[in-house]
């Protein structure tokens, strides 16, 4: 009895981590916040994104670009500084999809004022030390099977610190 649940659990393992395939189809691609100014992270927006594989040797990358609402231009704008990311591997593109997330770090705004941001995410495949597909979204709500995050599973558009 105890062998056959061991192999059991043992095949649960396998198919879990098993490389994607044309009949699985691809994963899931979004972006997303999980973290905005929480309590156990002040003035931090965290950004995340879904990559899906799509069964080949190709590895999977994203870079996130932190963005700001200017009102008085009623448009997104990067914000200065260190608002990229570096290139953050998001594992092989034979896993049917894989997440990869950064934490962006902002001074409080002064008393009274806030700052609503987004994230706008690169996704890279890369074979061969060459791009093979790339995209770019921004940040949108609602996304399931979000990791991380403060708290685990929030996924925002956009984020208010103040």
């Amino acid at each position: 009895m105890a062998r056959a649940l061991f192999s059991l659990i043992c095949v649960a393992v396998l198919a879990a981590t098993a490389p994607a395939s044309a009949a699985s189809g691809p994963g899931p691609q979004w972006a997303t916040l999980n973290e905005c100014d929480s309590a156990g992270q002040p003035n931090v927006m965290g950004a995340r994104a879904s990559l899906p594989g799509d069964g080949s040797s190709a590895q999977m990358f994203v870079r996130f670009t932190a963005q700001w609402f200017d009102e008085s231009q009623q448009a997104w704008l990067s914000v200065d500084g260190a608002a990229t990311s570096p290139w953050l591997s998001a594992g092989s593109a034979r896993h049917r999809s894989r997440q990869a997330g950064w934490n962006f770090s902002f001074e409080p705004p002064a008393p009274g004022r806030s700052f609503q941001l987004r994230a706008l995410a690169e996704l890279q495949w890369r074979s061969a030390g060459s791009v093979v597909r790339s995209t770019s979204l921004v940040t949108s709500a609602g996304m399931a099977a979000v990791m991380e995050g403060d708290p685990v599973g929030t996924s925002l558009a956009s984020c208010t610190i103040s």
